[in-house]
């Protein structure tokens, strides 16, 4: 089993700006719409453009199945 390092307070204060900005880098570096990124993700396109634009959140079992597709 890998060791995993947790992330400080001060990082989870910046959680959501950081997944933000960690989508919407990895959206401009593959030339993809935020349909397209949630289809690919398997994720709702509505729930993804509120998120990205600050009109809502995401649960935490649907960023982990973004952070997979990012990951590959």
């Amino acid at each position: 089993m890998e060791k995993i390092n947790p992330i400080s307070k001060e990082q989870l204060k910046f959680l959501k700006r950081d997944c933000k900005s960690i989508i919407t880098a990895y959206m401009k570096q593959n030339n993809l719409s935020v349909h397209a990124t949630a289809k690919k993700c398997g994720v709702q396109a509505g729930q993804l453009h509120m998120f990205l634009s600050g009109a809502g959140g995401l649960n935490i079992n649907t960023v982990q199945r973004i952070a997979d597709e990012i990951c590959k």
